[in-house]
């Protein structure tokens, strides 16, 4: 899908800008992706500032310096205009196919919960967030593990009893991997380690087993089947962001290392000094389901980077 910065700058100024003002303002975007900086971070930022309306300066400031540097004469640019820059940045870096980039976009759709119709460039998230979760879940496909990461996981020598491997014996063993796994994470969600807690520590308990026991990086195959495990089918309870982490928050594991600014919800039961702390985020109400599916990808992309 091709999405054009010209017409995402329709409506946002009074005076529309030139076709050569609106291919340079192209160009630093295009400079901000390119630069040694950008990360899955700066997709959780650009992507932040849009949705939450919530001015970044040094965004700005980063827009207004390559500009500069650019064409060689200052600029000040609006919000808006920085806002349509951030939404534009963020589709070019979907358009990448880059895991990080994908997970950390989905990861803060929390912000927006409860809030969709509100949503900035409808038609540039709705496409992002499609694209993101497709992604994902073809990562998943246990064709696609590398050969590998595989090995490294069950053999030290990459070898079996000195036998060559062909692909239908891989492949088997891939689907013999992943089914252990799967099994051994049921029997956990379902013994009596994690029954005795509330609803939404077990979600949580339950999930990081999960993927911190997941036998390569992307694995999701089935684990929202497992969510329904965890969650009583009619649960429809709901609790504020800041509830939740309140009933979570002595169950995290305080030595976890947390790499991405888009993990949110983790950050908040770190309870470390964060800036997500000010958005209108905790009284936020979540049904235990989408508190699974926003945590979960939080964990798979801090799986990744750990």
């Amino acid at each position: 899908m091709e999405i054009a910065l010209k017409k995402l700058l329709e409506g946002t100024l009074v005076v529309p800008l030139s076709d050569e003002e609106i291919r340079r303002l192209e160009k630093v975007c295009s400079a901000v992706l390119e630069g040694d900086e950008f990360s899955d971070d700066t997709v959780a930022d650009l992507a932040i500032m849009v949705l939450t309306h919530i001015p970044s300066d040094s965004l700005k400031k980063e827009f207004d310096v390559l500009y500069e540097a650019q064409n060689e004469t200052s600029i000040k640019l609006p919000q808006s205009v920085c806002e349509t820059l951030a939404a534009y940045t963020v589709y070019k870096a979907i358009e990448k196919d880059d895991v990080t980039y994908q997970l950390a976009l989905l990861n803060t759709m929390v912000v927006m919960d409860g809030r969709w119709e509100h949503v900035p460039y409808p038609e540039l998230f709705a496409y992002c967030i499609e694209k993101s979760i497709a992604a994902v879940d073809n990562k998943a496909n246990i064709g696609d593990v590398a050969d590998e990461e595989l090995f490294t996981q069950i053999f030290d020598d990459r070898k079996l009893l000195g036998q060559s491997i062909n692909a239908t014996m891989l492949y088997a063993m891939k689907n013999i991997a992943r089914d252990a796994w799967y099994h051994r994470t049921q029997a956990f969600i379902a013994g009596e380690d994690i029954r005795a807690y509330s609803t939404y520590v077990k979600v949580f308990i339950g999930l990081s087993h999960i993927v911190d026991s997941m036998p390569w990086k992307f694995l999701n195959q089935r684990v929202f089947e497992q969510i329904r495990c965890m969650v009583p089918r009619g649960n429809s309870k709901k609790l504020t962001i800041a509830e939740i982490v309140e009933q979570v928050k002595p169950y995290y594991d305080t030595g976890r290392n947390l790499n991405s600014h888009s993990s949110i919800l983790l950050h908040m039961m770190a309870d470390d000094d964060y800036e997500g702390h000010s958005w209108a985020l905790v009284n936020t109400k979540l049904s235990v389901r989408k508190f699974a599916i926003y945590l979960y990808y939080e964990l798979v992309l801090e799986n990744y980077f750990n």
